[in-house]
């Protein structure tokens, strides 16, 4: 199988620097543009499937990508989500200070996060030939980790995942191409 894994395209909360956590976000015009750059590149992929977050900004990327595979099968997952950031979700980074966020009681744990794609990964069927997956940074990094069973430090060392930043698994589950952004140029 060839799994090739996604990030949904700039939003305007990503662009004001708020953290969105589980909310849904909406795509900026430059999201918009970079979403339908996405579903350009991967035109000519087999994609009989897109595994995608139930969470707006993911759907309306994907949703760019169905309209040049409108035979693939779309399933939405509450478990492919963004890590949840509780009570400081909508607000602006800047104005945190430089308190680690992901050390605050109210967000949901690294372990949670790993075990929520893990579940994900034990559960998705591998006998398509090519899948797609739309999600977010962190669970991206996330599922890179559960994926080439590495911690998420490791796989988060290998780099930021920039919006709609492509990773391919192939065959499933050795990493080809982490985080190109080429159709982005």
């Amino acid at each position: 199988m060839k799994l090739i894994v996604a990030r949904h395209g700039e939003t305007i909360e990503n662009a004001n620097g708020i953290i969105q956590g589980q909310q849904h976000g909406c795509l900026s015009e430059k999201g918009i543009k970079q979403a339908k750059m996405l579903a350009s590149r991967l035109k000519n992929e087999k994609i009989e499937v897109i595994f995608c977050s139930d969470l707006n900004r993911a759907k309306d990327t994907a949703m760019e990508v169905k309209k040049l595979h409108p035979n693939a099968e779309i399933i939405f997952s509450k478990l492919l989500r963004e890590r949840y950031f509780g009570e400081i979700e909508g607000k602006e980074k800047s104005k945190l200070g430089d308190i680690d966020i992901y050390s605050l009681d109210c967000c949901e744990t690294q372990e949670s996060l790993m075990k929520r794609v893990g579940e994900f990964i034990d559960s998705m069927p591998k006998s398509y030939g090519c899948a797609l997956i739309v999600a977010h940074g962190g669970t991206n990094i996330a599922l890179t980790a559960k994926i080439l069973g590495i911690t998420f430090e490791e796989s988060l060392n290998m780099g930021k995942i920039t919006n709609t930043g492509v990773n391919i698994f192939e065959p499933f589950p050795k990493l080809k191409l982490f985080n190109c952004s080429e159709h982005l140029n």
